[in-house]
């Protein structure tokens, strides 16, 4: 079979957007330095901004396909991948086989993104409860980190060798990482000590999260992320009005919902973390996307065969967002992978032999085919 690998627009060797503020970022902005820094990006790439969407890529790949007479396609997402490869399959449901999305996250989006914090306590009972890692239990390692954040909340810290302060929201973006991917026995004795007053046991967390990812042609472009989050994801507010009254009209809104909507963190603490799902797009100049270039939300899915493929433990795009996605597909299979992060493939063979042979033949698996995998300690 062909395998047809498509820069998508904005990324790789074909014209990487690039906007000089974040590439030359040598550290991840948090809390209103990204709301400004996404801001400014928007304004150094100027207009063509609004030509990188979802769609418009989806539009170039199925341009590319069809400029080479190649069959109808089974198609593989991962994470934001999975985003892509939903509105394809929507967008042309005759022209495609199968679809493997592994990572997945919901295009119907509530804007906030309270799937991520609301899953820590669920992790973290997974994960003390298989390496026997905490031994007062996973309600104690919860406990401890609401704490930590309260007390950053009202006093950030420095840490050293990094131009920031480690805040509620620095914390908040931490721990969607470390929770899934630490040596939980360590995980848990750094949160003990910071939780005890020695908030620097998080100093080695904190500089190594504040580090920017590398920026190239085939690794990652900033630039690309903020025009995708800005352009496609759901707001908070109307990018009709200027920054005050938008800035107005999220707080407003943010005011309106329960005071633990966000898990153990508060409702600024969580905004004030490095998630897309917020302010960040807050001083985005505003969209001019024709209307058929826009995501294509809260209509019927096509009755392709999807295989949703999602890790328990994943922090990223969590379980409870992956069984929506799998629940708006008539014909669709959510497997779950036991102790796999974000995208499974990488961490389990049960989760590649299946996708890999769902894209060459699109039958769909049995919902628990990887159940009795390995866990690692």
């Amino acid at each position: 079979s062909d395998l047809l690998i498509v820069d998508v627009r904005g990324a790789g060797r074909s014209g990487a957007l690039t906007c000089e503020v974040l590439d030359n970022a040598t550290e991840v902005a948090l809390g209103e330095a990204q709301v400004r820094d996404t801001g400014i990006c928007g304004d150094q790439i100027g207009p063509t901004r609004n030509d990188y969407t979802t769609v418009a890529s989806v539009l170039d790949i199925e341009a590319v396909r069809r400029e080479l007479n190649l069959a109808a396609p089974s198609l593989i997402g991962f994470s934001y991948g999975t985003f892509m490869a939903q509105t394809y399959t929507t967008l042309f449901p005759d022209d495609v086989r199968g679809t493997v999305l592994d990572g997945a996250f919901p295009i119907e989006q509530n804007g906030w993104g309270t799937d991520i914090p609301t899953n820590i306590e669920p992790v973290l009972e997974l994960r003390c409860e298989r390496t026997g890692a905490c031994p007062d239990g996973a309600e104690a390692v919860a406990a401890s980190i609401r704490s930590i954040a309260a007390t950053l909340a009202a006093n950030p810290v420095d840490v050293p060798n990094v131009d920031q302060q480690l805040t509620e929201g620095a914390l908040a973006s931490l721990l969607q990482f470390a929770v899934q991917k630490s040596d939980m026995t360590s995980f848990v004795n750094m949160i003990n000590a910071a939780a005890g007053g020695d908030l620097h046991a998080l100093d080695e967390l904190a500089a190594a999260g504040f580090a920017t990812p590398p920026v190239g042609p085939t690794s990652y472009s900033p630039a690309l992320y903020s025009a995708i989050a800005c352009n496609d994801y759901a707001p908070q507010f109307d990018y009709a009005d200027d920054l005050a009254i938008r800035r107005s009209d999220f707080e407003h809104r943010l005011d309106q919902l329960p005071d633990d909507e966000f898990g153990l963190f508060s409702k600024h603490g969580w905004i004030e973390s490095g998630w897309e799902e917020g302010d960040m797009c807050l001083g985005w100049p505003t969209p001019d996307i024709a209307p058929e270039l826009r995501i294509p939300r809260n209509v019927d899915r096509p009755d392709v065969p999807v295989l949703v493929v999602n890790g328990d433990i994943d922090m990223q795009t969590p379980l409870p967002g992956a069984r929506q996605v799998a629940n708006t597909y008539p014909n669709s299979v959510l497997l779950t992978v036991p102790n796999a992060g974000h995208v499974a493939l990488p961490y389990s063979q049960c989760a590649a032999q299946i996708e890999f042979a769902f894209l060459a033949d699109p039958v769909l698996p049995i919902a628990n085919a990887c159940a009795d995998q390995p866990v690692p300690d």
